[in-house]
């Protein structure tokens, strides 16, 4: 009878654990997803501000060169 109090006992004390334990890692799972994802937008802003900056520089060099543009166009 001592035993299958004592094996009562163990059984509930790792249920009582697993559910403090599941729900952190399940947590941190999820917080793990999340930083991936939010690198992989930080790169694609990091791309984007790239192409940005050289789609204004090749403007730039456009508004600096003297080309002449029909007045019909105007």
């Amino acid at each position: 009878m001592r035993y299958v109090a004592i094996l009562g006992l163990l059984i509930c004390f790792l249920l009582t654990g697993c559910e403090y334990v599941i729900p952190h890692t399940s947590e941190a799972l999820s917080d793990r997803q999340q930083l991936e994802e939010l690198r992989k937008q930080t790169e694609q802003i990091e791309e984007q501000t790239k192409a940005l900056e050289s789609l204004a520089k090749s403007a730039e060099k456009l508004t600096h060169t003297n080309v002449a543009v029909p007045k019909s166009e105007l």
